[in-house]
């Protein structure tokens, strides 16, 4: 185990203000980051990184290559006498390096052929932020984040095996685990870092960094490194890591953080380490779906979370417990929380230590966890819990363990006591428990039945301007897998995708789809609907719906209308919204009904607009309603809406999992006359109205409601803003005419 220390210091290298609540070493947390900063920022001269000579050379010769959003990084094999070498022979850092900052700054993607990328040093893909004049006199200086399409985004080959960008063996810089350094790292510059204005605010990047992507790729830390990172990356909104393997035998970490709020990380796997992901502060409500760990030396998983971080359909297999351990977080009631859900965990061999080591006692919540190897399950302030058989699996069904100032609640009364429903299970766990929560292969625009609708017999123009929905609903009805490509898709008329359609872009950041605003339904009309079809494979992703509703005429216009079934994905769909400040649209912009089913990644809705008091009370941003199909959602971010978030109504079978919500006057979700629904996992600066909660349940039964609070809450459950017990609760039920309440962070369960 590393010391607290060390812990701190490394933790300093990113995240300086919010680490020093963890730590309180404000100064020597600054001058660590700095040093960190300065080794990842000087791979290539300033003048070098922003000509664009060679750029404009490549765009010359692969027009059609740079209109579809994707810039091929061996096409950097020589810029200023430096390789671009697949083979592995070649120190390829400097034109990779170029390659990534032209990408970034020409709002393309970053794609890496297959082959092995050798590197010497840091590759540093840092999203720029600028600093803009605001304010009534537009005198006050602050930071714009929300550039949406210069962004980082590299994405891997899928065709044969996956590209690796590998370290060099015994590379300088790499060798002290003390002082940890990554071989790449995905992040947001930090504001006042660069220009100096206004440094007391640097240290934010997690929170600012929006819609960056790391996919398909992996990376090999090589031999002789023994403080290296495979992947360090922050991120809020939007940002993904996937499809990435690390080899990080002989070093320090697989990963290093995980983006949260909304986004996270499906489909990796760490090979050794000492640790597979090391969380210091990490953002809120990350979820990890998909993910392997084997055979770390230290731990699987170490963590200092924000609100929650969770683990679904993933594997753990190390030589003995413990896997993860927790630790200790002050900055709100809800820091630190912990959650499993459909797990498998395997130990070679039993000494005596539970697999989740909560000495430290912050909430855990595990649901259908399979364990072998271990003495006990979990450890809980000193005392071990839920004993092992030697030699057999055991199923953890559910379990609950609270902290001070939090409850339990069973059936309608608080409990102090763990929640628990475990047995011995011979036949071990199900073939499935891990493939049902992630996908086999993602599509590509390299596939060779993707139709790209710019073709000439397609003929979508994408600039924002001409009417493409003939053409896009041309290229659907005639073709399975339809690639958008860069650029804006004007719509008049909703698209109809069959059962089986893919649809899918480059890149959220880069693809949108967008109404005419001369577009006037009588009544409300989705920009896209599926098929009513229980076995609908549809699958919708990396796209961008930009709403525009500048009339009353038109505020029938929502986005999406989903009812295909439980074998269909929605992944990573971002949007924005135009609406006119006069207009007070009603119903919902995503609708959930009929077969609607099926895995969700990655969702987020949210605008400041109607948080201001552009929409009616009647108004959401999504309602399921009437569904029994299994859906399922990995990371829920819906915010900044000044009426209730997410109705769940007389539906079955649904699962919400890693919820991030912010400023709220009304319920984030709420769910009525509804059966097997289970919310596991809710953070971030909410609130509600006077006398509601975060989460409502009314007349429902076979529900879960886990890790719920608010970091709006001080450990002392006072609201932050007011210093007062707030006016609101984590949760309220109403069942059958008798009321439950809880302020705190709370584990909830109706079983009757």
């Amino acid at each position: 185990m590393k010391s607290t220390t060390m812990t701190a210091c490394v933790l300093a290298a990113l995240l300086v203000s919010a680490a020093a609540r963890v730590s309180g070493a404000d100064a020597d947390l600054e001058a660590r980051k700095r040093a960190m900063l300065a080794r990842v920022q000087d791979v290539i001269p300033k003048e070098l990184a922003e000509d664009k000579t060679w750029f404009r050379q490549i765009r010359e010769k692969h027009p059609a290559m740079i209109r579809d959003g994707i810039l091929d990084v061996t096409l950097y094999d020589g810029w200023a006498g430096n390789p671009v070498d697949p083979t592995g022979r070649q120190d390829s850092l400097k034109a990779l390096q170029k390659a990534i900052i032209d990408a970034r700054d020409e709002a393309l993607a970053a794609f890496f052929p297959s082959g092995t990328y050798l590197v010497s040093d840091t590759l540093n893909c840092m999203k720029k932020i600028t600093a803009i004049r605001k304010g009534k006199k537009k005198g006050e200086l602050r930071w714009m984040t929300w550039d949406g399409k210069r962004v980082i985004v590299l994405i891997g080959s899928n065709k044969g095996e996956r590209p690796v960008i590998k370290l060099v063996d015994g590379a300088a810089g790499f060798d002290e685990p003390e002082d940890p350094k990554p071989v790449v790292i995905v992040w947001t510059q930090p504001e006042g870092e660069i220009t100096r204005i206004k440094p007391a605010q640097a240290g934010r990047e997690h929170g600012n960094g929006f819609n960056m992507i790391y996919r398909g790729i992996d990376i090999d830390i090589g031999k002789g490194n023994r403080g290296a990172i495979g992947l360090c990356m922050t991120g809020a909104q939007g940002c993904s890591i996937e499809d990435c393997r690390v080899n990080a035998t002989g070093g320090y970490a697989g990963f290093f953080f995980t983006p949260g709020a909304g986004a996270g990380v499906a489909n990796i796997e760490v090979e050794g380490g000492d640790y597979g992901l090391y969380c210091p502060n990490n953002p809120p409500s990350s979820v990890i779906v998909g993910g392997i760990f084997k055979n770390q030396r230290v731990r699987s998983f170490h963590c200092v979370a924000f609100t929650h971080i969770g683990f679904v359909g993933c594997t753990f297999v190390k030589k003995e417990a413990p896997i993860v351990s927790l630790a200790k977080y002050d900055w709100c009631t809800v820091g630190g929380g912990f959650f499993m859900k459909d797990c498998r965990i395997e130990l070679e061999q039993k000494n005596g230590r539970a697999a989740i080591d909560n000495d430290i006692g912050q909430i855990v919540y595990l649901k259908d966890v399979y364990l072998r190897g271990a003495d006990h399950v979990l450890e809980h302030k000193g005392t071990k819990t839920i004993p092992c058989p030697a030699d057999a699996w055991t199923h953890v069904a559910e379990y609950a363990c609270r902290k001070d100032r939090t409850d339990i609640i069973v059936n309608g009364k608080i409990t102090n006591e763990e929640y628990v429903r475990a047995r011995p299970s011979p036949a071990g766990p199900p073939a499935d428990l891990i493939a049902r929560h992630i996908w086999q292969k993602l599509p590509s625009f390299e596939d060779a039945d993707a139709k790209n609708v710019r073709d000439p017999n397609i003929g979508a123009v994408g600039d924002g301007k001409a009417d493409d929905t003939a053409a896009l609903q041309k290229a659907i009805d005639t073709h399975r897998k339809v690639f958008l490509p860069k650029g804006r898709y004007k719509i008049s008329r909703t698209l109809n995708l069959k059962a089986d359609t893919i649809l899918f872009g480059s890149a959220k950041t880069h693809v949108e789809i967008t109404n005419d605003v001369d577009w006037h339904p009588p009544v409300p009309t989705p920009m896209v609907r599926t098929v009513d079809d229980p076995q609908a494979r549809t699958w919708l992703g990396h796209v961008k719906f930009q709403l525009k509703e500048d009339t009353p005429a038109n505020d029938k216009v929502y986005i999406l209308h989903w009812r295909a079934g439980r074998s269909s994905v929605v992944k990573s769909l971002q949007d924005g919204k135009t609406w006119a400040k006069k207009n007070k649209p009603a119903g919902s912009l995503y609708r959930v009904s009929g077969n609607g089913g099926g895995k969700w990644y990655f969702w987020t809705c949210f605008s400041g607009h109607y948080r201001d008091g552009g929409c009616s009370e009647d108004f959401r941003f999504m309602t399921i309603e009437n569904t029994r199909e299994p859906l399922i959602f990995y990371g829920f971010n819906p915010e900044h809406n000044g009426a209730a978030m997410v109705d769940v109504r007389n539906a079955r079978n649904v699962d919400i999992l890693a919820t991030k919500v912010e400023h709220v006057r009304s319920p984030s979700i709420a769910v009525f006359n509804s059966q097997n629904v289970n919310i596991i996992g809710f953070g971030g600066h909410a609130g509600s109205g006077p006398d509601r909660g975060l989460i409502e349940v009314s007349n429902a039964r076979d529900v879960s409601v886990a890790l719920v609070g608010s970091s709006r809450l001080r450990q002392d459950g006072a609201d932050r803003r007011t210093g007062k017990p707030p006016k609101w609760y984590a949760l309220l039920e109403n069942h059958q005419n008798h009321r439950t309440q809880t302020r705190q962070a709370v584990a909830f369960f109706r079983r009757d």
